[in-house]
């Protein structure tokens, strides 16, 4: 992490003086560097590029991943209640880990929902875990959100 801030720190002088945006890719093959440097980023990445028609880029800014950094929206979730919240998260999630988020889900007021999915960050997109994520969503959007 000390690594990170320091190259961050260092990219954010550099595009104060020369306006110039460094890019990092967001996933890439074990060994090389990237965002999300796990197998199942990058193959989930790898298996559904093809769907943007060439219009995603593999890249982030340094300045998205500064402010990705300093995003922290659980100490804060009280300040959302009682807005109805529905929480969908993979048992193995590296970016929303299933911990983190069932304790979230212990302090937020009703109406409140938690889904643990099977799998990691990425499963809820696809297969089984796409169908229980989606139903879920759905019938959540459904009851809290349908104008009737």
């Amino acid at each position: 992490m000390e690594e990170l801030t320091k190259m961050l720190s260092l990219d954010r002088i550099k595009r104060y003086q020369t306006k110039e945006v460094s890019y990092l890719p967001l996933v890439a093959p074990p060994g090389q560097p990237c965002f999300l440097p796990t197998p199942d980023a990058f193959n989930w990445v790898e298996s559904t590029k093809s769907a943007s028609e060439g219009r995603w880029e593999n890249r982030l800014t340094f300045e998205s991943i500064e402010h990705c950094l300093y995003y922290e929206p659980a100490p804060h979730v009280e300040a959302i209640f009682p807005t109805p919240l529905c929480l969908i998260v993979g048992e193995k999630d590296f970016l929303s880990p299933a911990d983190l988020t069932a304790a979230v889900h212990a302090r937020a007021m009703e109406p409140k929902s938690l889904t643990i999915l099977k799998g990691g960050h990425f499963d809820g997109f696809q297969g089984e875990g796409f169908e229980i994520a989606s139903t879920t969503a759905l019938r959540w959007f459904e009851k809290y959100l349908k104008q009737g």
